[in-house]
């Protein structure tokens, strides 16, 4: 009699494929081709050789095999979208790249997470920051399409940006030439005037929030601590907390966040281009309130103290967008320019 044959899939990648199946991202038949394509390698069928094929099909991402591998067989779908893999994190929430089931249109899609969702003021805010970011149309500014809510999860759908933050190819690449980062920040101050005229001061621009496409376009990003001058936002309870980021955040915005208008971004910006021709933050400081107290009273730091090649008048431009206050700054981003 003879023995009955050993089946090609071992119970783990069984399992494996069975949850492909259960989260709906594969087919059985392409799982199938994939089966064939490793069988006439000669490869030994585990659930991460077969995973690894699916990913070299373009069948799944190295996200989507790494959460399958762990066990998981939900979370893989947000309203008509596929995710694909995480993009980073905004002020409000996880960005994940998804691609719309139907159109195959790859978008952004900033969701807030479900224990966010049970919280009304933080809820408020994250439908707030969509409509601000549906009010800006400009080739400078990520756009915003859409906002919906699936699962239990509120979520913005927004451009996709192919690319990389001003912060991250800094670091990628080595601080920027004086005319890229001049560059840069005049595509920055560009859509920031056009937010600016829109009543909407955006209290968070740092090189991470700034992003670099692949052609070279810079986009801002990131309205989640964004002021409206026509919305009635609610910040009372942000009376003790820092609305911004430390390393570049204006004086008068740690004092008074509620009260700032363009200059505040502008100092900002100020901040960022140091950034970009140093490759560090203008003030050093082993605490957030020594880093503070810096921008409180600190004289701005020159740039070229560190980049000597960098022209008197570019060096001149930063120590006035970094002005102490307000009033002896650029009284707009549209002056800037």
């Amino acid at each position: 009699m003879t023995a009955p044959s050993q089946p090609i899939l071992d119970e783990p990648t069984r399992s494996f494929v069975q949850r492909c199946l259960s989260a709906g991202l594969v087919e059985i038949n392409d799982i199938k081709k994939v089966v064939v394509s490793l069988q006439a390698e000669g490869s030994a069928f585990t659930a991460k050789r077969l995973a690894e094929g699916l990913i070299g099909a373009g069948l799944l991402t190295h996200w989507q095999a790494n959460k399958l591998l762990a066990g998981k067989s939900k979370g893989f779908y947000l309203g008509s979208y596929r995710l694909l893999r995480p993009l980073g994190k905004g002020g409000m929430g996880v960005v994940y790249l998804g691609e719309h089931h139907v159109m195959k249109r790859l978008m952004a899609l900033k969701i807030m997470p479900p224990e966010s969702v049970a919280d009304k003021r933080r809820a408020d805010r994250f439908r707030e920051e969509a409509r601000a970011s549906a009010q800006l149309d400009h080739p400078n500014i990520v756009r915003a399409y859409d906002f919906a809510e699936a699962g239990g999860k509120l979520y913005i759908v927004m451009e996709y940006i192919d690319g990389i933050d001003l912060q991250a190819a800094v670091r990628r690449d080595g601080v920027m030439s004086v005319p890229l980062a001049l560059d840069a920040i005049r595509q920055a101050t560009c859509g920031l005037a056009h937010a600016h005229d829109r009543g909407v001061i955006h209290r968070d621009i740092k090189p991470s929030n700034l992003m670099l496409r692949t052609d070279g376009v810079v986009k801002v990003s990131d309205m989640g601590l964004a002021r409206v001058s026509w919305m009635g936002i609610d910040e009372q309870s942000t009376n003790n907390r820092l609305l911004g980021t430390a390393d570049f955040v204006a004086p008068e915005q740690a004092i008074n966040s509620k009260s700032v208008d363009a200059r505040a971004d502008i100092y900002s910006l100020g901040c960022t281009l140091y950034y970009l021709l140093t490759g560090q933050a203008p003030f050093s400081g082993n605490t957030i309130a020594q880093r503070l107290a810096k921008h409180q009273t600190a004289a701005p730091p020159d740039v070229r103290s560190i980049h000597p090649d960098c022209p008197n008048a570019v060096a001149e431009l930063v120590m006035r967008m970094m002005a102490k206050r307000p009033e002896d700054r650029p009284k707009s981003a549209a002056e800037l320019l």
